[in-house]
C-alpha cells in the first residue's frame, strides 16, 4: 500500500533543500542551422532546421510541490533516472519563401508562404494503476520480450456480481504483444521500461500563407502606401480538412491495468479496452479539430507613411 512509499534521503524533507535540488545529470542540446536568401529578383526567403537533445530528472510538470514531483512517472519514490524532457522535441523545421513585384508605376503584390513542421510533444507509456505500491499511479510501462509471462484476470466483477470486463489470457496477451510490435518505439524498448516522455506526438505540418496589395504614391519626399492585407492559417487544413490538424493524447498510452499485485510483487494485470475493443497503439492520438487548431481567414487594411 501507500505505506510502502520512501522519501529520497539524499534530498531531505527540508523545502528550501528540494527546491535547491537541480542535481548536475540533466542537460540541453540545441543547435540551428539554416540558410537566408536576399532578395533577388523579387524572390527571398529562408529554411531552418532545429535539432534538441534535452534530458532532466523532473520537468516539475505541477502548479505545486505535490502535483509537480508526486504525479511524476516514475518506477519507485526515489527514481534519479534522466528522461527526454516533457517540453522539448527533437526535430522542428521552418521555412518562408515570398515574392513581391512592383507595376504600373503605384502597385505592389506580395505572395509569401510560411511553414513549420515538428513533432507536437511528449507522452509518457504508463500502465493504468498502482503497480509499485507507492500509492501513486502512473508507473512507467515495463515493455516484455515476451507477454506470455505476463499473467491476466479473465474476469472483473462490480460489487453486485455483474461482469465489467472478459477476455481471455490469450486475447489479451495477443493484444498486447500486437500493441508493442505497431508501435516502433515500444519494439525497441522490448526487456526494458519506457522512458518518461519517450513517445513522441505525430508530425504536424503547417502551411500559412499571406498576400499583400499595396497601392502606393511617392510625396512630399517619401512613399504613402495603401496596404490590404489576406493572411490565411492553417492553408492546408482549408485545401484538405484532414490536413494541418493539431492531435490530443486518447488515453490508450496506457494499456495495462493493473488490478492486483501479490506480496511477492507479481502483478495480474487486464488489457484496456476502448468500448468492445483493445486499446491499440495505433490509436494513441485522435484529431483535435478547435477554433485555433483550423483554417481561419484575416483581412487587414493599413496605411503606410
Amino acid at each position: 500500500g501507500a505505506n510502502q512509499a520512501r522519501l529520497n534521503s539524499e534530498v531531505g524533507a527540508n523545502n528550501g533543500v528540494i527546491l535547491a535540488n537541480t542535481s548536475k545529470k540533466g542537460y540541453a542540446f540545441n543547435t540551428t542551422v539554416g540558410l537566408s536568401v536576399a532578395q533577388r529578383r523579387g524572390f527571398y526567403g529562408g529554411l531552418f532546421y532545429t535539432y534538441n537533445n534535452v534530458k532532466s530528472i523532473s520537468d516539475n510538470p505541477g502548479s505545486n510541490a505535490g502535483s509537480a514531483w508526486g504525479f511524476a512517472s516514475v518506477n519507485n519514490a526515489n527514481d534519479q533516472i534522466l528522461y527526454p524532457s516533457q517540453y522539448a522535441v527533437p526535430h522542428r523545421i521552418m521555412g518562408n519563401i515570398s515574392y513581391r513585384q512592383e507595376y504600373a508605376n503605384h502597385l505592389a503584390t506580395t505572395i509569401s508562404l510560411y511553414y513549420d513542421g515538428s513533432h507536437q510533444g511528449r507522452y509518457t507509456y504508463a500502465y493504468s494503476g498502482d503497480i509499485n505500491k507507492d500509492g501513486i499511479s502512473g508507473d512507467l510501462l515495463y515493455v516484455p520480450n515476451n507477454v506470455n509471462n505476463l499473467t491476466f484476470a479473465t474476469e472483473l466483477r462490480d460489487n453486485d456480481g455483474n461482469i465489467t470486463y472478459s477476455a481471455t489470457q490469450e486475447e489479451q496477451r495477443k493484444a498486447f504483444d500486437d500493441y508493442i510490435n505497431n508501435d516502433s518505439y515500444l519494439k525497441d524498448r522490448r526487456g526494458k521500461y519506457a522512458e518518461r516522455n519517450g513517445g513522441l506526438m505525430p508530425w504536424l505540418n503547417r502551411w500559412d500563407a499571406r498576400v499583400l496589395q499595396d497601392v502606393y504614391v511617392n510625396a512630399g519626399g517619401r512613399r504613402h502606401s495603401l496596404q490590404i492585407s489576406l493572411d490565411i492559417q492553417n492553408l492546408g487544413n482549408l485545401i484538405n480538412s484532414d490536413w494541418g490538424i493539431s492531435k490530443r493524447l486518447t488515453g490508450n498510452q496506457n494499456p495495462l491495468n493493473v488490478v492486483s499485485v501479490s506480496d511477492d510483487g507479481v502483478p495480474t494485470f487486464t488489457m484496456n479496452k476502448s468500448g468492445d475493443k483493445f486499446v491499440s497503439s495505433k490509436d494513441i492520438t485522435s484529431n483535435l479539430s478547435t477554433v485555433s487548431t483550423t483554417w481561419s481567414m484575416l483581412l487587414g487594411v493599413r496605411y503606410i507613411f
